[in-house]
């Protein structure tokens, strides 16, 4: 588990919130506010104002507090954990030792806006797309595989994603693919890699991330496409059966390969269904025992299989999906990580179909990650759900009107195929 700062925390009424106080905890999810999950110290009026809004009362560090603030007797108080201020902020995960901190975290800054960064990303993302689909049949024909063109096919992708993740994220989701299984490796490679940005870790990690990603499914290749397929729940032998994909695709890739495979991306790929209870498989692994990067791909592959049509389940929306991420914290996938992966993709990520609050609805192009719940969005759909056939970006975060009651907001996150919306129409 990662180090933690121990601190004591005392729950005061919103009323007593002033400038200097660290806020740890709040008396909700943070996934309901735009807060900052790792915390955040209060310095600006706007910061209090905002907590009025969404809360009553917080858990504030004591060591926080100035002492011409007078606490009544008798608040709750509790050990708690400058988890990503004071710990994350100066700090970075260690790979070797399934998400321990350690040395100094990375920042990546957005270098390009969107709309700049997107015909670029669009070239990166058609060149990845065929190198994923040239490994797929490769491996499915039997022939040699060459893991050092994979990775140098992979560079580009990162570089656009290392400048401004939203680009690839929303050409990803907007993307058409038949195949769920050609799609889904495509997609988990992307979100990994957002999320390992996110992480600060460097451009030969993230290489190596995506790669495992794309890899890590790539066993049902050889699983019998009835079963796949199947419209109905697994019985217990199906199930057996689909669980030897892990091992089946590290068989197929050490026989295809010419040089050896990665330890690293080997181990993501065999521990990726592990869960942090140790309800996972192959090995029932558990908390700290399951290296880092299967920790990641792992969350990054539940999210956007989730988020997908499967042959048994109907998509669920980025909302639906993230909200049940966070509900499985420390249960199904380590929290520290769950909420790093919240912070990397945003609330609603690029491509997201989201309703507004005039009634209209509208398609995310950026996440919000310093305004999580206020991303840019394009309308597509009026009130009266009539195509709008705008492509007019609005930043919800920055609206003119000076009437809070005024400005859009969104209502709700929806189902990529809400209102018959086809997102392929909207792939640029």
């Amino acid at each position: 588990m990662p180090r933690t700062i121990s601190i004591t925390s005392v729950q005061i009424p919103v009323e007593l919130l002033t400038f200097g106080m660290f806020v740890c905890d709040l008396d909700r999810p943070w996934i309901q506010t735009p807060f900052l999950i790792q915390g955040f110290y209060v310095n600006h009026p706007e910061e209090i104002t905002a907590v009025k809004d969404f809360c009553r009362s917080v858990w504030v560090d004591v060591t926080t507090i100035p002492a011409s603030v007078k606490l009544p007797r008798n608040l709750p108080r509790r050990s708690a954990s400058a988890r990503f201020d004071q710990a994350l902020s100066s700090t970075t995960w260690n790979l070797a030792s399934g998400g321990k901190f350690g040395g100094a975290k990375r920042t990546y800054p957005i270098l390009r806006p969107i709309e700049e960064e997107l015909p670029k990303a669009a070239t990166c993302l058609d060149f990845y797309t065929n190198m994923v689909t040239t490994t797929f049949s490769t491996l499915a024909d039997g022939k040699n595989l060459d893991l050092a063109k994979i990775r140098q096919a992979t560079r580009p992708m990162i570089e656009s994603m290392v400048a401004n993740p939203d680009a690839m994220i929303w050409l990803v989701r907007m993307k058409s693919r038949d195949d769920y299984i050609l799609k889904h490796a495509l997609c988990v490679s992307v979100w990994v890699v957002a999320f390992g940005r996110q992480l600060g870790l460097p451009k030969q990690n993230l290489t190596e991330l995506s790669i495992a990603g794309m890899l890590a499914d790539i066993g049902k290749l050889w699983i019998d496409e009835k079963i796949l397929d199947k419209p109905a729940p697994l019985t217990h032998e199906e199930r057996t059966e689909v669980r030897k994909h892990v091992e089946l695709g590290l068989q197929e890739l050490d026989k295809a390969s010419k040089t050896k495979l990665n330890p690293v991306i080997r181990s993501a790929i065999l521990y990726h269904h592990e869960r942090h209870s140790g309800q996972g498989y192959p090995e029932q692994r558990y908390g700290g025992s399951i290296p880092l990067y299967a920790k990641l791909v792992g969350i990054a592959d539940y999210y956007d299989a989730v988020t997908s049509d499967r042959s048994y389940a109907k998509a669920i929306s980025s909302g639906e999906a993230l909200k049940a991420l966070y509900e499985s914290r420390d249960v199904e996938f380590q929290a520290e990580l769950v909420e790093e992966f919240i912070q990397a993709i945003g609330i609603y990520p690029a491509g997201s179909v989201v309703e507004l609050s005039d009634g209209t609805t509208a398609i995310v192009v950026a996440a919000g990650r310093s305004h999580r719940l206020h991303p840019k969005v394009i309308k597509i759909l009026d009130a009266k759900q009539d195509r709008t056939g705008s492509t007019t970006i609005i930043d919800l975060a920055n609206q003119s009107d000076d009437s809070a009651d005024s400005r859009l907001h969104i209502v709700k996150s929806l189902a990529a195929d809400a209102h018959d919306i086809d997102l392929n129409e909207f792939y640029l």
